[in-house]
């Protein structure tokens, strides 16, 4: 019999499955939330960020990618607009830079006042190998309609999980 954790996650299920993580912190903090360093992305404007990743040596399948970002001026749980693009390709594989690139345009994420939310990109990645080096850009929309957040956001890093 397995059981659920506090994460929602079934224990039987992980004794099947070793997931790894990564986790990549902001680069270039540009101010901050509590203690954690953040790249702010500004209320009523796009702000753009990016950042690579270069995926595990033992990389096979992607399980998730999230970027994580805290909103702390909005009750409730108001949505944030964002889009996001990659490029990537094999390194010293002679693959260009850009040999696959995948995009996500207008997407709409609820995030709640407070909490470290994870905004989920892994279509961006979809198509990801060992050894590739990925060009991530995520920017959020913030002048558009969609984007109800009505405040600044802290963009605090991306995490993946793969198998």
């Amino acid at each position: 019999m397995s059981t659920t954790t506090r994460r929602g996650l079934s224990t039987a299920a992980q004794a099947l499955l070793s997931v790894e993580e990564v986790f990549m912190p902001v680069v270039d903090a540009n101010g901050n939330i509590g203690d954690h360093p953040a790249v702010i992305l500004t209320d009523a404007e796009d702000t753009t960020i990016r950042f690579q990743l270069k995926v595990p040596p033992e990389f096979n399948t992607l399980v998730l990618a999230q970027v994580i970002v805290v909103q702390t001026g909005t009750a409730g749980s108001p949505n944030m607009q964002w889009s996001t693009t990659t490029d990537f390709g094999g390194i010293c594989l002679d693959e260009a830079y850009n040999l696959h690139s995948n995009a996500e345009t207008d997407q709409i994420t609820a995030i709640t006042q407070n909490d470290l939310e994870c905004v989920d990109i892994s279509a961006s990645l979809d198509g990801i190998a060992a050894e590739d080096l990925v060009g991530i850009t995520f920017i959020r929309r913030a002048s558009q309609a969609g984007d109800t957040v009505d405040a600044d956001v802290y963009f605090l890093g991306l995490r993946i999980h793969y198998v």
